[in-house]
């Protein structure tokens, strides 16, 4: 298991002009989880999770929160010569860019999402020579010494 937690602080000091001046500031978070579970018959499991806070944006900018969560399941074969992975992003559709700022009186807001829900198969080959587990040794030149 992976676990990753980010935290930090912004302040936006900015005046563009005379009338148009910030002094917005804020902390943040981002979090993230990964973890690969064994099942039997050679299947694995993988689950993929992050979040980030409430955040502030550009200069008078705010981002709301959002999160993401990705599966996917995989199976080697022929001695693990061959893998195959079936994965799908952002399972419950909640990776959004939500957004919203003010200024004397103008709200604006603005909302939306990508092309972040992606089923995705993956199908790999391992060339070459397997690692070899037993280490031999020759000692004549050894006990020659």
């Amino acid at each position: 298991m992976s676990l990753n937690a980010i935290g930090y602080y912004v302040q936006n000091d900015i005046a563009f002009d005379e009338n148009r001046k910030f002094n917005l500031s804020g902390f943040a978070g981002i979090f993230s989880m990964q973890n690969n579970f064994r099942l039997p018959l050679g299947f694995t499991i993988e689950l993929k999770g992050s979040y980030a806070t409430r955040r502030l944006g550009g200069s008078n900018e705010w981002l709301k929160s959002s999160g993401t969560v990705d599966v996917g399941i995989g199976k080697s074969f022929a001695k693990n010569s061959w893998r195959i992975n079936l994965a799908m992003t952002d399972v419950f559709a909640t990776t959004r860019w939500d957004s919203y700022s003010s200024f004397d009186g103008l709200q604006l807001q603005n909302w939306g999402r990508g092309e972040s829900r992606q089923v995705k198969l993956n199908v790999s080959y391992r060339f070459g020579r397997k690692k070899s587990t037993t280490h031999n040794s020759d000692f004549k030149e050894l006990n020659r010494l």
